[in-house]
């Protein structure tokens, strides 16, 4: 059976500015796939919004932001530098500014096979239908995930609901890969938050009549999903390195989310350690990692 695959907005997005270091790989591996129809990319039409919406912010206009912050910071160190250092500084400064045309290339070259995929003729577009209007509403009442804590969280919300429609007339296995841990995810990233999971199981339960088991499945790493799909897709070494950059930002332990911020604080144990502190639910969490 062909699997149905669905790419959240934020994991595109990184794939564009190469957040995960190895977003070529993956970008011509997902390509394969979709040619090959060994896939079906089903794409709620609120994540092609959402892509068009931040494609130019967040995608093309990062980079030279990100450069010239940096360039900018690089030129001051040069005032604490003696006259050798300084002119070496100084060269790799230029360096870098003779290829920001370079960079840019890249970027807009992952932007187009981003784009290739999403308006793909293989590729499902959901629209927005009443009754996942009407269920987001709902959800958003009860205070259940995607929503919480006040957070407008409608988008995330049209997209899950719109794809658990669409999986009920499917037998096929369906994949739901996001970065987006604090809206979607239970705390340690392996499955849908329970409220969601719940759902999920409500709808098999009502299906039970009609021979059809929803399958759908979720992935922080969108790598781990390719090799599910098919086996030694992704190179290991690049599976581990976007689970390292997954972990690197720093989930809160007790709510998921990524509004942390770190800070060294006095430890119950002795001595200063790392604190990671939630802005989502004003949490403190001490990783126990010691002050050297």
């Amino acid at each position: 059976m062909v699997a149905r695959v669905t790419i959240d907005t934020c994991t595109w997005i990184n794939l564009a500015t190469d957040f995960y270091g190895n977003s070529n790989e993956i970008l011509e591996k997902l390509n394969e796939l979709v040619e090959s129809r060994k896939i079906i990319l089903v794409l709620p039409i609120v994540i092609i919004d959402e892509w068009n919406r931040n494609k130019e912010e967040k995608v093309l206009n990062k980079l030279n932001k990100s450069l010239r912050a940096k360039i900018r910071n690089f030129n001051d160190i040069q005032n604490y530098l003696d006259s050798s250092d300084a002119l070496l500084l100084k060269g790799l400064i230029d360096s870098v500014t003779e290829k920001q045309d370079y960079f840019n290339q890249g970027v807009n070259e992952r932007v187009l096979k981003i784009e290739h995929l999403l308006y793909h003729s293989h590729t499902e577009v959901l629209p927005i239908i009443d009754d996942v209007k009407n269920q987001s509403v709902e959800h958003a009442l009860n205070n259940k995930k995607p929503f919480a804590r006040n957070k407008n969280s409608m988008g995330d919300s049209l997209i899950i609901f719109s794809l658990i429609e669409y999986m009920k007339g499917q037998k096929n296995q369906s994949y739901f890969i996001s970065d987006n841990k604090e809206d979607f995810a239970n705390l340690n990233g392996s499955d849908f938050h329970e409220d969601l999971r719940e759902l999920i199981d409500q709808v098999n339960i009502q299906l039970e009549t009609q021979v059809i088991n929803l399958q759908l499945d979720f992935y922080l790493n969108i790598a781990t999903a390719l090799n599910d799909i098919k086996e030694n897709l992704i190179s290991i070494e690049t599976e581990k390195s976007i689970q390292e950059k997954i972990n690197d930002q720093n989930y809160c332990p007790n709510c998921g989310s990524t509004q942390t911020f770190g800070a060294w604080g006095r430890s119950s144990y002795g001595g200063l350690t790392w604190w990671i502190n939630c802005k989502s639910c004003r949490g403190s969490y001490d990783t126990g990692e010691f002050f050297d």
